[in-house]
């Protein structure tokens, strides 16, 4: 485990894999935890029910922002960190 992120549900383990491909041995630190994110160069999809994000997205995703700022106001999904 990398790193946790601490949300109002709790804490959340990351694995961070910055590699193109990620397979079930790179979850498995993750499952013996009971869950958390994985966190990989580009691979989008859910591995043995664990989350696997592109670095892009978690970035996002951490900052709350999904989009650039419009002139209008900010855009994007709730903080992940409170």
């Amino acid at each position: 485990m990398d790193l946790v992120i601490r949300t109002r549900q709790g804490l959340i383990p990351v694995e961070v894999r910055y590699q193109g491909l990620v397979g079930l041995h790179d979850v498995m630190p993750l499952r013996h935890l009971g869950g958390g994110i994985l966190v990989s160069r580009n691979a989008f999809a859910v591995l043995d029910g664990i989350p696997v994000l592109p670095v892009s997205l978690f970035l996002a995703l951490l900052s709350g922002r999904t989009e650039p700022a419009r002139s209008s106001g900010e855009t994007g999904f709730p903080h992940l960190s409170s």
